[in-house]
């Protein structure tokens, strides 16, 4: 029988390991013997850093600081990208790692992408740390538009995120072209209510016009959000102005919606919307005539 090679001298043995070009290799080797294990251990972390540097990731990812630290004094790029192109902040952002994003960012961490990371996840703490550290004109206007986007059509409703995107320049009425809302829009279609008071607010104009032309009072009625209609009226959104696929919003409430809201389409004739705006057929179904023959002499 042939001898082991584990029987080789300690020497050879590390002479073999560094031969070794595979990660996955030469941690089979590491794991044979525990008199191997530190030195070739001490071995993959040098080719990890050397290359795809995986070990910074996952520190990022689990917040391991004292790794981090270790491996930013080893001279290693902190913009680092993986197979997903993401930096290890995109990670530390993602996951909401305040004290790893703070040890990436003091090295000059690129701060575009890991800021739409923790806008996406709405993590409030860690855009207020991006943003502190940014400076001026460091993130691009269109990168914080994103972000307001985000912010904008995200499921957390964070007014105060989005009130840091403004003040770092982030534009209250940009539509980012096909397939995109102005922020306002957004927000009323997602029923997102801070955020919609927020860029009120800020004087985001009410009546704009979105990728498919229609305002935020008439997504929001589509969706069929009572309190975000009501929000909006009551900030002067026009309930009888005509645009988008619909028209106006109280036809919006019959053809946009999958479930006309009963609700709603009170809160608009109250508003005073039109009642050439629905069909006959429809207001009858819905039991509004009479209210409409009630208030008629507006007309």
């Amino acid at each position: 029988m042939s001898p082991s090679p584990l029987t080789l001298p300690l020497e050879i043995m590390i002479m073999i390991g560094k031969a070794v070009d595979s990660q996955r290799d030469l941690n089979a080797l590491a794991q044979t013997s525990k008199a191997l294990y530190p030195t070739l251990s001490l071995l993959l972390y040098r080719q990890d850093i050397a290359g795809p540097c995986n070990s910074l990731f996952w520190a990022a990812k689990t917040n391991n600081t004292a790794m981090i630290s270790r491996i930013i004094d080893d001279n290693v790029h902190v913009d680092k990208t993986d197979k997903d192109n993401m930096m290890p902040l995109c990670y530390a952002a993602r996951f909401n790692h305040i004290e790893a994003a703070t040890l990436l960012v003091e090295k000059g961490c690129r701060l575009e992408k890991p800021l739409l990371e923790a806008v996406r996840a709405g993590h409030e703490d860690m855009v207020r740390l991006i943003l502190d550290f940014a400076e001026e004109d460091e993130i691009d206007v269109i990168v914080l538009n994103n972000a307001l986007e985000e912010a904008a059509s995200g499921p957390h409703d964070n007014g105060d995120i989005v009130q840091m995107l403004i003040d770092q320049g982030a534009e209250t009425d940009l539509g980012l072209g096909m397939g995109h809302d102005t922020p306002l829009i957004a927000a009323a279609g997602h029923n997102s209510l801070n955020v919609a008071q927020v860029l009120l607010d800020n004087k985001a104009d009410i009546e704009a016009l979105g990728y498919s032309f229609q305002t935020a009072l008439q997504a929001a009625v589509v969706e069929g959000h009572l309190k975000m209609v009501e929000l909006l009226l009551a900030n002067g959104a026009e309930v009888n102005m005509r645009a988008g696929d619909w028209g106006a919003a109280l036809t919006a409430a019959q053809f946009g919606a999958d479930e006309p809201n009963e609700e709603v389409i009170d809160r608009l004739i109250d508003a005073g919307a039109h009642p050439n705006q629905a069909t006959e057929e429809f207001l009858e179904s819905w039991n509004h005539c009479k209210r409409w023959l009630t208030l008629g002499e507006r007309w």
